[in-house]
């Protein structure tokens, strides 16, 4: 459903365009996807929520994962006002087009405004070689993603990996040092409100390293 939207041309004006359709690359789709997880109301669930209600603290887990996939929530069409959409890294021509990191320490920064009509959720997804067999660690490429408030220059981290209350045991303080999926949201915000949304390069070992960004 996504990669049709997509190839009819419906992003970014939410009609469908023809010239505006394109074969999307893998990090895109999957950061769609994650993008549009809602938390789930489950009696296995690490803590409790109800869909659709905000940020469960405990989310994401090992139960759930990122939540139950919602297409209409990352699928903006024309005339909607609820929400919007932007994408980065959209082009699956073999990354001939398609944002890379090429060293570590290199970073993208971009500045949003919320519109106060919900959460505004921040998805990184980057493609990974593989791995040596039997390594204990199987990320070779780390990239970081953290979203600032310029009202108050508060940080938050992705994957709950800043909640020291609740932070999972893939985190290494405030980052996810194991998994190329990174999300950060930010519940209802006040409108008007920017939030500074960085991608960086921690370590490099191998690459280029394409990603793709979803807010």
């Amino acid at each position: 459903l996504i990669i049709d939207y997509l190839q009819q041309g419906f992003y970014p004006t939410g009609k469908r365009t023809a010239n505006d359709g394109f074969r999307p690359m893998a990090t895109l789709v999957k950061a769609l996807l994650i993008g549009s997880g809602r938390p789930m109301a489950s009696p296995n669930q690490q803590g409790t929520s109800t869909p659709g209600a905000g940020v469960n603290t405990n989310f994401p887990n090992l139960d759930q994962g990122f939540g139950t996939q919602v297409a209409g929530d990352v699928m903006y069409f024309s005339g909607e006002s609820d929400h919007a959409l932007w994408l980065d890294g959209e082009v699956g021509d073999q990354c001939g087009s398609c944002p890379t990191f090429t060293a570590a320490g290199q970073s993208r920064s971009i500045a949003f405004r919320a519109s106060g009509n919900g959460d505004i959720r921040f998805t990184l997804v980057w493609s990974e070689p593989e791995s040596p067999i039997n390594t204990n660690k199987a990320l070779i490429n780390d990239l970081d993603l953290e979203v600032l408030d310029e009202s108050n220059n508060q940080l938050s981290y992705p994957n709950r990996c800043g909640a020291t209350a609740s932070r999972g045991n893939w985190c290494d303080g405030n980052r996810d040092r194991l998994n190329n999926v990174e999300r950060v949201i930010i519940a209802n915000p006040t409108a008007g409100k920017t939030f500074r949304m960085t991608v960086t390069a921690r370590t490099f070992q191998k690459g280029p390293v394409p990603y793709s960004l979803v807010v």
